[in-house]
């Protein structure tokens, strides 16, 4: 048993609608006021080349401000022997707590004054924005607390 649908006629209706259905335009959300490539012509003179330039509106400001800004300041910090040592910038955050151990080395980056504790300070060799800091060793003692760096 055969219906018009199943007919050779009725299935090229079929796909008539769909294809009609899927070549349909989509309706476009947003209009643009640029040309499309079938409306463009290339410009022949000059004059027509400079009417159609577009011109793109500079970035930079009529006057720029120059803001300084501080940077942050940069601790190396290097174990000649094993050592405990804790470190926090001058907003308080723990940059580093831990052991280092020989021949480690560290750099450390934030806002001064550096807070910093050494369990074995012989052991250590620091560098303060690449210039070599002397800590401040009490005689006797390998412990040190110090403060590196100005607010």
């Amino acid at each position: 048993y055969m219906s018009d649908a199943d007919t050779s006629e009725g299935m090229s209706q079929k796909k008539s609608q769909a294809s009609e259905v899927v070549a349909e335009p989509l309706p476009q959300a947003v209009s643009s006021s640029l040309p499309t490539p079938a409306e463009e012509t290339p410009a022949n003179t000059p004059e027509e080349q400079a009417a159609n330039a577009i011109t793109v509106p500079s970035q930079e400001p009529a006057s720029a401000v120059l803001l300084e800004v501080p940077a942050d300041d940069i601790l190396l910090i290097r174990f000649d022997a094993d050592s405990w040592v804790e470190v926090r910038d001058g907003e308080g955050r723990r940059l580093l707590s831990r052991t280092g151990r020989a021949g480690q080395q560290m750099r450390l980056q934030g806002p001064p004054p550096f807070d910093i504790r050494l369990g074995y300070a012989p052991g250590v060799r620091l560098e303060y924005n690449g210039s070599p800091f002397a800590m401040p060793v009490e005689k006797g003692s390998r412990v040190v607390h110090f403060k590196v760096g100005a607010p």
